[in-house]
């Protein structure tokens, strides 16, 4: 599954970019990066970074080594677009739902699988590369702001990333997934 479409994301030869604070980053890594488990644990959602492909498939032909890669390759669906923008985490709630950080627009926003309509439920431009998102068990939506691309790799040497680096938290109305 390494050399999988679905795990490589787009990148600039696809004329890919991701933006982030309204500026487009070259180089930004190209790896899938977001995961989450459907609360029933029988689905894998993943996305890359360079992309706004999201991907799923079920964790037991992904967890079974005996099943050849052909095979499992044939089980991954993408789902249907409506995404416009990057992200770098995902997390799910108990009713099935995707979290994503939206590092393009400093968001978090919630994709419900079964209308596969997205809405954003966090707006903030203090969120500036929205990283890591998950859920608490207090209904409480934790997220942390890289800035990475403020890092030097993408600004030319310079490091313009403010420190100390975040923790946030927001309310939620969803619990976590139990998985």
């Amino acid at each position: 599954m390494g050399g999988h479409h679905s795990v490589r994301g787009r990148g600039s030869a696809d004329g890919f970019s991701i933006a982030a604070e309204g500026e487009a980053l070259c180089g930004a890594p190209a790896g899938a990066d977001g995961v989450a488990l459907s609360p029933d644990g029988k689905t894998l959602w993943w996305t890359p970074l360079a992309s706004y492909d999201l991907f799923h498939a079920p964790t037991d032909l992904l967890a079974d080594t005996t099943v050849p890669d052909d095979q499992v390759a044939r089980a991954v669906e993408a789902a249907p677009g409506g995404r416009d923008f990057a992200c770098d985490g995902l997390d799910t709630d108990r009713e099935g739902r995707i979290c994503f950080t939206d590092v393009t627009n400093n968001a978090i926003v919630r994709l419900i699988p079964a209308k596969m309509r997205y809405e954003t439920i966090i707006r903030d431009d203090r969120l500036v590369w929205p990283d890591a998102v998950a859920l608490g068990p207090d209904r409480i939506l934790y997220v942390t702001s890289s800035q990475l691309n403020r890092a030097p790799q993408f600004q030319g040497g310079a490091d313009l990333r403010e420190r100390p680096y975040r923790l946030f938290r927001a309310a939620s109305d969803a619990d976590p997934a139990a998985n």
